[in-house]
Order: structure tokens, then sequence, then C-alpha cells
């Protein structure tokens, strides 16, 4: 149990948003008094950097499309 209680604070840290996982035990039906419930979780937005391919780039891409079109017969990329 304390290998799952683990697991389960690395991946809530590793994602990022919520940072505690409540289990209620069998038979709690109610909330505890002074509980809040359920709260939306308003996060800044990301603050990457978004890198576009260059023309070079894009012309790579579909060249890659046409041979798994040619090889396969279909592409699932392409709309």
């Amino acid at each position: 149990m304390l290998d799952a209680q683990i697991l389960a604070d690395v991946y809530l840290m590793m994602t990022g948003g919520q940072t505690t996982m409540a289990f209620s035990m069998e038979g709690e039906g109610q909330q505890q008094a002074g509980e809040m419930g359920i709260q939306r979780v308003v996060r800044a937005a990301s603050k990457l950097r978004v890198v576009y391919a260059s023309d070079e780039e894009l012309m790579n891409h579909e060249s890659r499309l046409d041979l798994v079109q040619k090889k396969g017969g279909s592409c699932l990329w392409r709309a």
C-alpha cells in the first residue's frame, strides 16, 4: 500500500495539477465539515516557446507522408 501511495504522489507531482489525492473509505458518504468540495483549478498559461517547422522541414514531412501512402496504400496523418 505504501508503494501505491508513493507512486500516486509521484504521478501527481509530475502532472503538475492536483497535488493531493484523497480517497474516501467505504461507508464514508458525507463530506467532513469545512471541506470545500470540488473546485476548478486555474493554471497559468504555459510559457513554452512554440517552434514551427521551416519550409524545408514541411517539404521533407510531406515527402515522407507520400512515401507512407505509396507503400501502405493510405496515410493516417493526412486528413
